[in-house]
């Protein structure tokens, strides 16, 4: 049985709407300037890394900047695309 649930969430310290699709429970800016939100396997592709790699980097802080939707171990990890994009462009070495 599948329930999908489509809502809308405030974060009261920065006044951000967040569109919460119940499906995924993914967090998409209602305005859209930030719906490019990744998964890890989404992100370990883009990067070259596996997602095991990816995930040792997110615990030793030398990763792309994330986003921990859901606290707790197990927690959804998201990335922003521009962070990832930018992660990279950081690590251009020039010839």
């Amino acid at each position: 049985m599948e329930i999908s649930v489509s809502s809308h969430a405030e974060n009261s310290a920065s006044g951000v709407r967040w569109a919460v699709d119940g499906t995924d429970a993914d967090r998409q800016k209602v305005d859209g300037t930030d719906a490019d939100l990744l998964t890890p396997k989404e992100t370990a592709p883009i990067v070259k890394l596996s997602v095991s790699t990816l995930k040792d980097k997110r615990w030793k802080g030398t990763g792309p900047s994330f986003i921990k939707l859901t606290p707790g171990r197990g927690g959804r990890i998201r990335y922003r695309r521009r962070d990832v994009e930018q992660w990279l462009t950081e690590r251009q070495v020039a010839a």
